[in-house]
């Protein structure tokens, strides 16, 4: 009887404080299917915040720890560690009530040496700097409130070079206006789908390579019931060209975009919004 009450208890306590769910994310980050999954995540309740504990689905090896206010992990609070596929630390950042605070640091992939330093006070970027492999300074910008008030770069010897900025997004030739222009020419509004009545939002998801090229479109959450409008979003984005791959500390990188298109049957032109971030490697 002790016995039974005792693994009672303890299943209670999983209950009441542990894992709270299970959730399975692609390349990107993205919530997906079990089968389609690159990493997963367990939250665990802790009373006073949620714990999240992130794995690599391929060898369950820990991948980032970090807490969160709520359970919807829209807040993130105190230090965040994210960690490489053989467990060499690979950035360490810090939050209060969700704003970036203190030294965030950025290691090249599957070493311990320092890429990137920033340092924040209340969500504003005072302080950063980048490192060559070696250990010597690349890159020093030093900003007051919103005004840049140093910025130098170097060369792996140690001298002044010409200033170029550290992050320069990828860009459609001619700007978002000549993006709306370029996709409200070319797509087609599904005859099932007019026939049907249907309208919504396609959200999208695709890369901008080293080449500015177009790849990996994938549909986050289609038009509800019309799988054809899904299709036509998909079609007109892989159609774009004319891109600048964004750049990274001098270097062209991959930056993965997301994008709403709104099939509206009453409108012609196609609300369009980009919002961008990048994921990049280090070299």
């Amino acid at each position: 009887m002790k016995q039974q009450l005792t693994t009672l208890f303890f299943l209670v306590q999983i209950f009441a404080f542990g894992q709270v769910d299970t959730v399975y994310l692609d390349a990107n980050s993205f919530e997906c299917k079990k089968d389609k999954a690159k990493y997963y995540r367990i939250i665990e309740n802790k009373t006073t915040h949620f714990f999240v504990t992130s794995y690599y689905k391929n060898c369950n090896k820990i991948k980032m720890t970090g807490n969160y206010s709520s359970k919807n992990l829209e807040t993130k609070i105190g230090t965040f560690t994210y960690y490489d596929s053989i467990g060499n630390i690979n950035r360490i950042f810090e939050y209060d009530n969700g704003k970036r605070t203190g030294e965030w640091l950025t290691y090249y992939d599957y070493t311990n040496k320092l890429y990137l330093k920033q340092i924040y006070n209340h969500d504003r970027l005072v302080k950063l700097n980048t490192y060559y492999k070696d250990g010597k300074l690349k890159r020093d910008e030093i900003f007051q409130d919103t005004t840049r008030i140093k910025a130098e770069c170097y060369d792996s010897l140690g001298n002044v070079i010409p200033f170029y900025e550290f992050d320069i997004p990828a860009e459609y030739d001619g700007g978002m206006a000549a993006a709306r222009t370029f996709l409200a020419s070319i797509i087609k509004y599904p005859t099932s789908a007019v026939e049907k009545g249907i309208e919504g939002k396609c959200f999208l998801r695709f890369v901008i390579d080293t080449t500015g090229k177009v790849t990996d479109v994938t549909v986050i959450r289609g038009v509800v019931d019309c799988p054809e409008c899904d299709a036509e979003a998909i079609r007109v984005i892989q159609l774009m060209e004319n891109w600048k791959p964004a750049v990274l500390d001098g270097k062209k990188v991959n930056s993965a975009f997301t994008l709403p298109i709104t099939f509206n049957l009453g409108i012609d032109e196609i609300p369009l919004t980009i919002r961008w971030w990048q994921f990049w490697k280090k070299s």
